[in-house]
């Protein structure tokens, strides 16, 4: 609470304004005389309450000299502050804030490119043998399913699923995933696990559930930026100045 006071500097001193305020008990404190060496303005704690600023309104007439007494309820704490200042730091709060949902925004198109490519991985036909889930891969096609070799040898590109840059060399008894790519070579592979049960699925299924997820700090950051548009349209609303 900021209290504009007009006096006489020839009757009272701002020493003697300060000390009524003091005697009528709460703290005050000087802000700025101004150029004015007429008119003081002292800020004043712990005024809640009509009845407080009367009665330090009250105490303050009563000294001989002062001439007038206005009570300011937006305080200012210096003479260069501007209004401006404030709410241009605000804008750029919310322009991080802004900008930030846009790389968000970006980063779930990307992720959800990168499930499509994942999905691509699986081979559309396959060349089935026998009614016991039983298939036979040549060279330039990929894997159906996850499974194991049961006749045969080759290299496979594993890298669209394990990042490894060298082929990988299979024979009888090794496993093998599904979308893999044979470079080279004929063999039989006896299907273990298809459709939502394969390797690929899951690594899909892992990929959604990260981009769904949110992280606390996310959730906290969010309840941030609400608090502080509430405070920065209250402020204005006070101001008598219009909305962001």
């Amino acid at each position: 609470m900021v209290f504009e006071i007009q006096y006489d500097p020839k009757i009272v001193s701002h020493n003697q304004l300060i000390e009524a305020i003091d005697d009528a008990g709460f703290e005050s404190v000087l802000i700025s005389s101004g150029e004015d060496r007429s008119k003081i303005h002292l800020k004043v704690d712990g005024v809640l309450m009509h009845s407080s600023m009367a009665m330090i309104e009250t105490s303050l007439q009563a000294l001989p000299g002062v001439e007038n007494v206005e009570i300011n309820s937006v305080a200012t704490t210096s003479n260069n502050f501007k209004s401006t200042d404030f709410f241009e730091t605000s804008a750029m709060l919310i322009s991080f804030i802004l900008h930030g949902k846009y790389l968000e925004v970006l980063s779930k198109g990307k992720t959800s490119e990168a499930i499509a490519k994942l999905m691509d991985l699986a081979p559309d036909t396959v060349m089935l043998l026998t009614l016991d889930n039983e298939g036979s891969v040549i060279p330039g096609a990929k894997v159906a399913s996850d499974g194991f070799v049961i006749w045969g040898q080759s290299h496979l590109n594993e890298s669209m699923i394990i990042g490894g840059a060298r082929p990988v060399a299979k024979r009888k008894g090794d496993t093998v995933i599904g979308g893999t790519l044979n470079e080279n070579g004929v063999f039989h592979v006896k299907v273990t696990r298809v459709g939502s049960k394969s390797a690929l699925s899951h690594i899909v299924r892992l990929v959604e559930s990260a981009q769904m997820a949110k992280v606390p700090v996310r959730s906290s950051l969010i309840a941030f930026q609400s608090t502080l548009c509430l405070l920065l349209f209250s402020f204005r609303s006070s101001l008598g100045l219009p909305g962001l």
